[in-house]
């Protein structure tokens, strides 16, 4: 299933957010020197990570589509946190 590398800075998600239909795996390291975290609206959130720690996000069983991924601080995603996860076979 999918793996994803996340790393969150001031003020970016970074990372290749293609995954397959499944399981997918948000491996996530906060880069940047603020507290930062990720959200996939309804279906699940990292708890807010310390500059230099990180965090596991799983999301099971994700259906085909398109996902908005972003910082849930105040502030954050308005700044440019944001980015689109792409869920489809095959990966790309």
């Amino acid at each position: 299933n999918g793996i994803i590398d996340v790393t969150l800075k001031e003020f970016s998600i970074e990372g290749n957010f293609n995954a397959p239909p499944g399981d997918v795996t948000f491996n996530v390291s906060n880069g940047g020197a603020l507290v930062h975290d990720i959200v996939l609206t309804g279906l699940g959130k990292t708890a807010p990570i310390d500059a230099g720690g990180t965090d596991t996000l799983v999301i099971p069983k994700l259906a085909p589509g398109t996902y908005e991924i972003f910082c849930d601080l105040p502030g954050h995603k308005a700044s440019g946190m944001v980015t689109t996860l792409k869920v489809a076979y095959p990966a790309s």
